[in-house]
């Protein structure tokens, strides 16, 4: 836990550093946002106030940079409630009422009511997409159905396209977690099993590497809630490295011959005797 706090301290003064070497040179070269509201530093500031300098003097920055509010938010996992705060804070601070209003006015029900109507027409027609999976309408729904909807009917559409589920995400700053969530269950409906996979499987330059930011539990659910194959359970339930609640796991997805191993490797020969009966017992039922 001190470990991880440690880290994240770190990677915060790092980001800082980055910030004020930038703007220190664009203060001494004259920028003119830094004239009209003049700047303090902010190394070793919490990331609250960093978010609110760079809400307030970084705004505009392109979300992949590392001045961008909508990047620094995803890096330290700042919540949608926090960025909203700083956000209402920072209108507050240049006295912009407009944006302030802006806040609270939320434009879901018109661009959900702009995906329905393409939607409509396009069933009407008779798209094959709509034929093979029937749509219901989205007009009132929240952003996680809205979401869902867009990631399994249009998950192709260009990243600028208002059906883009990437440019949904952005304009209602989904958090990454619950975009990845979303993604997990959308795979599972279509019972696409190498999607499945691929989401966990980072490729670097010459390894690939299985991580989760929500962790691999979520998908031995979806995928056991589904009818998934044994062969992908047993490789999610491998990604998991506490040996305990790796066990735990296996019993209640059915994955016996995992619980096994785990217990012989563990020389637990009690529990393994126990568990054999157990599977034993189950499997004469399932046989009747």
């Amino acid at each position: 836990f001190y470990g991880t706090m440690i880290k994240q301290h770190i990677k915060l003064l790092e980001s800082q550093q980055l910030i004020e070497r930038h703007d220190s040179r664009l203060q001494k070269e004259g920028a003119r946002i830094f004239k009209i509201h003049p700047r303090r530093p902010i190394l070793h500031s919490n990331t609250h106030t960093t978010m609110i300098y760079l809400l307030f003097y970084h705004h505009q920055a392109n979300n992949d940079h590392f001045l961008s509010p909508i990047k620094f938010k995803s890096d330290f996992l700042i919540s949608d409630e926090r960025f909203l705060w700083a956000r209402l804070i920072v209108t507050g601070i240049l006295r912009d009422w407009d944006g302030m209003r802006q806040l609270v006015q939320h434009k879901g029900i018109f661009t959900t009511s702009q995906k329905s109507r393409h939607d409509s027409r396009l069933q009407k027609e008779g798209a094959r997409i709509f034929k093979i999976h029937p749509r219901r309408p989205i007009l009132h729904s929240n952003t996680h159905t809205t979401m869902i909807y867009l990631l399994f009917y249009h998950h192709q559409a260009n990243n600028d396209h208002f059906l883009s589920p990437i440019k949904f995400k952005s304009d209602f700053l989904i958090s990454d977690e619950r975009f990845l969530w979303a993604r997990l269950i959308v795979t599972g409906i279509l019972r696409d099993w190498d999607g499945m996979r691929q989401l966990v499987q980072h490729k670097g330059i010459f390894t690939t590497s299985q991580k989760s930011i929500i962790g691999f539990k979520p998908f031995l659910e979806i995928c056991y809630n589904n009818h998934g194959p044994i062969q992908l359970l047993d490789y999610f339930l491998s990604l998991i490295k506490d040996n305990e609640v790796k066990f735990n796991l296996s019993l209640q997805y059915c994955l016996y011959d995992k619980s096994i191993e785990i217990l012989t490797s563990n020389r637990d020969l009690k529990k393994l005797q126990l568990l054999k009966s157990h599977v034993s017992s189950n499997r004469l039922l399932n046989n009747q």
